[in-house]
This record gives structure tokens, sequence and C-alpha cells, in this order.
């Protein structure tokens, strides 16, 4: 969990010098002031490209390990050509206050955000934020079609102070998918945590003026298939391979989802989505679900993730959605999903992402039957069926040891 203001300490950011930051943010601020946002990124950039003329196969990686790689490390002290004096100057300070440039960046963004709240009254506080209950009722769920469009505030888990919805929604988005999961992507389409529509799981604490955000998601029609991460080009490298079975394929047949299809075993992952998409029987019902967030201590989003899927599965089924796009890491999904019926969630492709794990899913959510096994669950059941499953997986491969 991230500090709950700025000047707290946390596990997450307890090797970060303060003041240092305070001051190269400053600094940031005085000299580029609203281009602040491309400078970091521009430099980020001239950096990438720089390592793929030495390495161009690092392109195919995700931006943690491509950070990580002993090319991009070895060429930290050969500065672009280009590059003046000043900026080889703020890149050296940046990297004696955090551990690489992409997590200045996401920091910076941070401080802006707190920053603007300072003098906002109605806090929250962090005894509140611990005593947050496992009692569904306690919590309220909707799917706003476009969070730009809504002035309401929200508090959030990361912060003292109440803030819009689209500021709480980045605060969440850079606290836990790019300062700890390291999706450093996710600083280069901040505009896409600011507007479209997002699912909100939400609570009202005693003695708060506004609701507090444990969890959201962005909701991507097909409308907008064209931008969708799921078929963006580092989701169908070679990297990917596919992994679908024909029977969840004709049980997708079956409940009127998908026409005929060919089995994927030939294909690489790009013509299989490419194939699946042109045989949706009503691609208009479909939807790209992204950046799924919750926050809370260790157990607190275990409850968070259960509680938001079967939320959204409901909002998605009344939103007649009949079929969702998804791209999964989360160990403790994938391991709920097995132990379900086979035509519940279907993976399709996977990929062992470096520096992570455990490999990363491409599949989709049969809405109706997933929310109808939510419905019929509670959280005491979504705990055991998925350490049952774990369990099962882990004979497995013992037994294959």
């Amino acid at each position: 969990m991230l500090a709950m203001a700025w000047h707290y300490k946390s596990a997450l950011i307890e090797t970060i010098d303060f003041d240092k930051a305070e001051r190269f943010f400053s600094k940031i601020e005085l000299l580029f002031d609203e281009r602040s946002f491309s400078f970091f990124k521009e430099r980020f950039t001239d950096r990438l490209n720089q390592a793929y003329q030495v390495h161009p196969e690092l392109r195919s990686e995700n931006l943690s390990t491509q950070i990580s790689s002993s090319t991009f490390v070895s060429l930290i002290s050969t500065p672009p050509a280009h590059w003046p004096t000043q900026w080889r100057n703020i890149e050296h300070e940046a990297l004696t206050v955090f551990s690489c440039w992409p997590e200045a960046w996401a920091y910076y963004q941070l401080w802006k955000l707190h920053n603007k709240y300072l003098s906002t009254s109605g806090l929250l506080s962090q005894g509140k934020a611990a005593n947050l209950t496992n009692a569904e009722h306690a919590y309220q769920d909707e799917l706003i079609k476009d969070i730009s469009s809504t002035n309401a505030f929200y508090h959030t888990l990361h912060c003292d102070y109440p803030m819009t919805l689209v500021d709480a929604i980045v605060m969440v988005n850079l606290s836990t998918l790019v300062l700890e999961q390291k999706w450093y992507e996710i600083l280069y389409s901040l505009e896409q945590s600011q507007s479209g529509a997002h699912f909100l799981l939400t609570t009202q604490t005693l003695g708060c003026d506004y609701p507090t955000l444990v969890s959201s998601a962005k909701v991507q029609g097909s409308g907008q298939a064209n931008d969708w991460l799921y078929f963006s080009p580092f989701f169908q490298t070679k990297k990917w391979k596919n992994i679908g079975d024909p029977d969840q394929l004709t049980q997708l047949e079956q409940d009127y989802l998908i026409d005929s299809i060919s089995p994927l075993r030939q294909q690489s992952t790009k013509q299989f989505d490419s194939m699946l998409w042109s045989n949706l029987s009503m691609p208009e019902q479909s939807c790209e679900i992204i950046r799924l967030t919750v926050s809370g201590t260790t157990a607190q989003r275990l409850f968070f993730l259960y509680l938001a899927q079967k939320r959204l599965m409901q909002q998605l089924h009344d939103a007649e959605f009949n079929i969702a796009f998804v791209i999964i890491e989360q160990p403790l999904m994938i391991q709920y999903y097995a132990s379900l019926p086979s035509d519940v969630y279907l993976p399709l492709s996977s990929c062992q992402l470096s520096g992570s794990d455990h490999p990363t899913y491409k599949g989709v959510w049969n809405i109706a039957r997933l929310s109808a096994e939510f419905s019929a669950s509670n959280f005491r059941s979504y705990k055991q069926q998925t350490v049952y499953q774990m369990k099962r997986v882990r004979r497995k491969e013992l037994n294959h040891a």
C-alpha cells in the first residue's frame, strides 16, 4: 500500500530521500512547467532508442525488462549525442534519488497530484482505511460511461485528500500498476486513465464526505477495438503461444458468441486474434477490460479483487456485453477461473514475460457464465476454490518433476 500522503514513508518508497526528491521535482517544474510530462517522455524515448540501436531485439520486451538489460544499463554513462549538459545533469540527479528514469517520472506525476490537493479538507485517516470491512453489502459499484464528464470527488487509499474521479484513478494507476507492478508502458498513455468508461468499486467510510475508491477498471467498447491493448503489437509477437482448447471454442459457438472457427494450433497469435474478431457473432457486444486495480493491504486486496470481479461481471451483463477480452497476469484470477467450468474463461495464448514469475494470459470472459458463477459465490468459497486449484496444480508439477 502506497503512503497515505507524500510526506509519509511506506515500504514501497522507503529508500527515497524525500528532500532530494522534492528539490528535484521543483527544479523540473521550474525549468519545464507545462512541458514537464513531455520532457520525461522524450528523454526516456531517447534512451530507449539508444538501446535499440545496439540491441534491436529489446523492442519485443516490456519496458521493465528493457531498462534492466545489460545493454540499457551500460549506456547510462553515455548520453545521447544531442543532449545538452543540462539534460545529462538532470538525468544524473534523478538516478541519485530513484532507481530508474520512469520511476522518477511516475513519482513526479504523483507529486503534482498531491500538490494540487494539499489544501483540500475532508481527510481520510489511515485508521479508517485500515478498518475497511469484508462485508459485501458495504460496497457500491457503478459503470460510468465517461469519467471526464463527472465532477464528483473520491478518496483513495493512496492520499489523504479527496480528488476528482479522474485524478483519483490516475493516482491509483500510478501507485499500483506503474510503481508496484512496473508496467511503465502506462506512463506513455496516462490519458487513458482520464477518460472513457470505467467500472468503480467504492465504499462510504464513516466521517468522510466522499466515497473511497478501492477498485477500478477501464471498459473499452468495440468502437475502440483498433486501440485495444489486446490487439497491440507487443501482445501479438512470436513470443505469444496459442494454448486455446478447441472444445472451449466449440462451447462459445454453442453459446452463440462466435461463428464456426478453425483450430488455432496452426496459426500465429496475431492470425488467430484476427480470425476470432472477424468471427464474433455480435462484435458490438464485446469489450476489452484493462487497468483493473485494487488498493489496500494484502488481505484487503484479495477481497477487493474478488468483489471487483463479481460486481464488474454484473455491470457488464447489465450493459448487455456478452464477451470481454482480457490480459491477465494475476495467478489468483487464473487459478479461480481454472476451478470453474471450461466455458467460463478461455485462455487463448500465453507468454512468460521477462522479469515475471508467472505467465501472462490473453483470453476472453464469457460474461453471462462468469457472472452466474460469481453470483453463486461468496468470498469464502472463492478463496477455497482458488486455494484448492493451486494445490492441484502444485501436485501435478511435483508428479512431473
